[in-house]
């Protein structure tokens, strides 16, 4: 992991997530068939999906129990998707993501998810992280 919390491989670009990366995210995110896997509704406007990576952006939960860990996922210059990481108190963290359909079955959210489990394990005390 680079110093401002961007992660490189072989075939993606993966930056900190923040609220200004709405409007290129949302073909990615809007994407009904993504929800048959996630249990909440897609975005239904940029404006929508702006506001909840604002709370996501901050980095730490509201409790302060949690430090939560956000990347956009880019492939050939193309917005894909997302990494989101939980590292919770107890040493372990929960990783998720969400790609958008027209990349599934390339091999991309395993080469993802490799790059951000390799940068927790060099990163952060952990014991478990639960995907």
């Amino acid at each position: 992991m680079e110093a401002d919390g961007t992660i490189r491989t072989e075939r993606l670009l993966l930056e900190p997530l923040a609220h200004e990366h709405a409007a290129e995210l949302f073909p990615a995110l809007s994407d009904p068939r993504l929800y048959s896997f996630i249990p909440r509704d897609p975005p239904r406007t940029v404006a929508e999906l702006e506001t909840r990576l604002r709370r996501i952006e901050v980095r730490c939960a509201p409790c302060r129990q949690e430090l939560w860990l956000n990347w956009t996922v880019r492939t050939e210059g193309q917005t894909i998707g997302r990494i989101e990481v939980t590292v919770r108190d107890d040493r372990t963290a929960l990783l998720a993501y969400e790609l958008a359909p027209t990349h599934w079955g390339r091999g991309l959210a395993t080469e993802a998810c490799a790059a951000v489990l390799e940068a927790l394990w060099t990163e952060y005390p952990l014991d478990r992280i639960i995907a």
